[in-house]
């Protein structure tokens, strides 16, 4: 992650473009309500998630995140959501 600078510059379509030109993807992660989840389907869902992470090449980084009761992935590769489906997310900021 430390080859990404923050903060950002500019926001185009699901792109995130940093002041030095670094550019990150957004993505709105469909089919997960983790307010509907059962503990154990909660637990299997992020255990399963643990895994793909754990496979991840050493300059690849992912973050998630949880707004309004929405699943958002952050990455630095262009289409590699994990094999979850995922939508871009335009205007991400907004």
């Amino acid at each position: 992650m430390s080859k990404f600078s923050f903060p950002i510059a500019e926001v185009y379509e699901h792109k995130l473009i940093s002041i030095k030109g670094d550019t990150s993807y957004f993505y709105e992660i469909d089919g997960v309500d983790l307010e509907q989840m059962s503990i154990i389907e909660k637990d299997n869902f992020f255990n399963q998630l643990k895994s793909k992470l754990n496979i991840l090449e050493g300059d690849v980084w992912l973050k998630l995140y949880r707004i309004d009761n929405s699943l958002y992935l952050n990455t630095s590769v262009e289409g590699h959501c994990l094999g979850l489906d995922s939508k871009l997310c335009n205007n991400p900021l907004k």
